[in-house]
């Protein structure tokens, strides 16, 4: 089925170590002047299944009313998916929005080692059949991973809520086709509570 099969252990307790990669999704961007507010929670988590909703108290930049420094709450759900063995995480998938946005963003991090250009695609799997969900668009590496996008609409996002698992799949710089086993569990319930974060 794929050239290249890792042992994965999906996990959702990897969230300190996957900040960095995540952080710098399309998802969970914010403009550098976008610090935490003093006072203010910095950052909070909720676990539905194997995801993470992870939701930043941010400064805006601007006043509110009472002269006091405004905040918007940026949130995202987040799968990390870790070789055994290993403790970094070996891919991500973070679904969120931009503040001040409504428009879902679905951003995949996977290895540096990627075809590029390449295709990446994202299927769920349901008794061993497998459906194409989406492509996603490469759009940076950086020398923690390399990112991809794709805004899912509500066919797509019903899709997944309705399976427990899926594949990601790219190609490696040798070209080797690799394909990155994913949990779909508690997907529905991180959703509803992403959600009710807007």
């Amino acid at each position: 089925m794929f050239n290249k099969l890792f042992p994965l252990r999906l996990t959702a307790s990897t969230i300190s170590l996957a900040t960095a990669l995540v952080m710098a999704s399309p998802a969970f961007a914010a403009s550098p002047a976008n610090k935490p507010a003093s006072g203010a929670p910095q950052s909070t988590t909720a676990t539905y299944g194997n995801w993470v909703l992870r939701c930043v108290q941010m400064a805006t930049g601007a006043a509110d009313a009472s002269g006091a420094q405004a905040t918007v709450n940026s949130c995202e759900i987040i799968h990390t998916v870790q070789v055994q063995g290993q403790n970094a995480p070996f891919t991500q998938i973070a679904i969120g929005r931009l503040p001040g946005q409504q428009e879902l963003i679905l951003t995949a991090v996977v290895p540096v080692n990627v075809t590029l250009p390449g295709q990446i695609n994202l299927s769920s799997t349901e008794e061993g059949k497998e459906t194409k969900v989406a492509d996603l668009a490469w759009t940076r590496c950086t020398p923690g991973g390399c990112f991809a996008d794709v805004k899912p609409d509500e066919a797509m996002l019903k899709s997944v809520r309705s399976v427990e698992a899926g594949v990601l799949k790219f190609q490696d710089s040798a070209g080797n086709l690799i394909g990155v086993p994913l949990s779909f569990n508690g997907l529905d319930q991180a959703l509803t509570a992403l959600d009710q974060q807007k």
